[in-house]
């Protein structure tokens, strides 16, 4: 339209020399001009399509910019000059935050990952880890633990705790703050490219592409991870068996069920034999019996490798981890191995009664019956009609199913368990602490402006 008036024809011709920066507008450019072109030689125009008035300037132009714009890609992309921008902002060997009232395992772990030589053998190696974000919030606060090689390392911690983060730093997304980390004994900043060789990472979301079938992903990321081409089908068929996808090999990606779409994220992060494999909830979504699957695979391969995983069910910790770490608010509040932290946790056993109403003097009653048969008990939970007593340690378990039996139709209860204190009990235990804690801290925030506030009033 420009170019028809007279009084903007100029700029008409002028702006296409900026726009061409642009490459979709030098197809669209040359597109409009052979369209212009068809008309023109109806009209006896002998002006040829290469020309540099059709489509000339717009090819130059791309053919300029390919290049040009594949460095710049390659620059912003490539981790290692990622993380030296970011760097650029913060001191990674600046002097770690002391937290106060910080566990003794933790104490521990940090001093053996520190000074001890049987430590520098761990394929994670995470030293005093920090992320803070622009705007002030710490994601991660001064973390330290490392993985054994043939380990499965259980990650846990409440939505927001830091754990994805964490792990995020560890595959190069983001930069830490400050403090260091290795993977296989490479830094991950200065020795970025090998310590991502040495990686398999399966995210919290399906990493898969729609059109291509579960076969097609596998020999993709195959090539990618340069796997022999004679070597690549043998491969391909060992994943698939392994993540139970060999009936769902021809099938699109965007066909798959939740669960599926998890196995095959998991079945590509395995591609290559990482010797570190980081899992981040790879489990969502799946029904039962694909998840027990799913954990049989990843004890086949956990012989030969790391495993850092991260979950929120439970369940598969208890099946799965040889240690646990449990994070609350960026910081580490444990780390040890499961029959240690239910030791150091856990009460003994629990009891779980549910009643048939929620009359008072039923729940009375109940209260009434522990405090006088297992004196020292403690009301753990109570929800939906269902009471959760945690018992001394003292008691024996034959003592406790006897009573119960005794009295339970009397107490008006529908049904009763005993269990151990499991991995679940103890992180929901510290979850808890944490936010009492919290509201403590909060409160003592509120009290003490209220008496500034005062004292100025005054």
């Amino acid at each position: 339209m420009l170019s028809v008036v007279q009084s903007t024809k100029n700029v008409a011709d002028k702006l296409p020399w900026f726009f061409r920066v642009v490459p979709s507008f030098c197809v669209g450019e040359g597109i409009s001009n052979l369209a212009t072109l068809r008309i023109e030689e109806s009209l006896g125009t002998t002006k040829t399509p290469w020309s540099m008035s059709v489509v000339g300037w717009p090819c130059v132009y791309m053919a300029i910019e390919v290049p040009i714009y594949i460095f710049i890609t390659l620059f912003i992309d490539y981790p290692g000059r990622r993380q030296h921008a970011e760097q650029s902002f913060h001191n990674p060997d600046s002097e770690p935050e002391i937290i106060e009232g910080e566990d003794e395992d933790v104490v521990a772990e940090r001093n053996s990952m520190l000074h001890s030589s049987e430590r520098q053998g761990d394929l994670v190696q995470v030293l005093n880890l920090r992320k803070e974000y622009s705007n002030g919030k710490v994601a991660v606060r001064n973390i330290t633990f490392g993985v054994h090689p043939g380990e499965v390392f259980g990650f846990l911690g409440t939505n927001g705790a830091g754990k994805t983060t964490t792990i995020s730093i560890l595959c190069q997304e983001f930069s830490p703050t400050s403090g260091h980390a290795s993977i296989c004994g490479n830094d991950i900043e200065t020795d970025s490219r090998e310590a991502l060789r040495c990686i398999g990472y399966c995210p919290q979301f399906d990493a898969c592409l729609d059109l291509l079938t579960v076969e097609e992903h596998l020999e993709l990321y195959a090539g990618v991870r340069a796997i022999a081409y004679e070597s690549r089908t043998r491969t391909v068929r060992e994943l698939l068996s392994l993540c139970e996808l060999t009936s769902y090999k021809d099938t699109l990606a965007r066909e798959l069920s939740g669960g599926n779409r998890r196995k095959l994220s998991v079945a590509v992060c395995l591609i290559g034999g990482p010797r570190v494999v980081f899992l981040d909830e790879p489990s969502a979504g799946m029904d039962p019996v694909a998840r027990r699957g799913l954990w049989t695979a990843i004890e086949t391969v956990s012989d030969n490798c790391a495993i850092v995983l991260t979950t929120h069910h439970l369940e598969e910790v208890e099946a799965l981890a040889h240690r646990v770490a449990i994070m609350v608010d960026g910081t580490l509040r444990c780390i040890g191995n499961k029959t240690h932290l239910k030791k150091k946790f856990g009460t003994g056993f629990e009891v779980t009664i549910r009643i048939r109403s929620d009359d008072e003097e039923v729940k009375e009653a109940i209260q009434r019956f522990f405090e006088a048969k297992f004196p020292g008990s403690s009301l753990r939970e109570y929800r939906a009609r269902r009471f959760t007593y945690a018992l001394p340690g003292s008691m024996k378990l034959s003592r406790i199913f006897k009573l119960m039996e005794e009295n339970a139709s009397e107490l008006g209860a529908t049904d009763y368990s005993v269990s151990q204190t499991s991995i679940e009990q103890v992180f929901l235990q510290i979850s808890d602490e944490a936010e009492r804690q919290h509201e403590e801290e909060e409160a003592e925030r509120l009290a003490s402006t209220e008496k500034r506030c005062c004292a100025c009033c005054c």
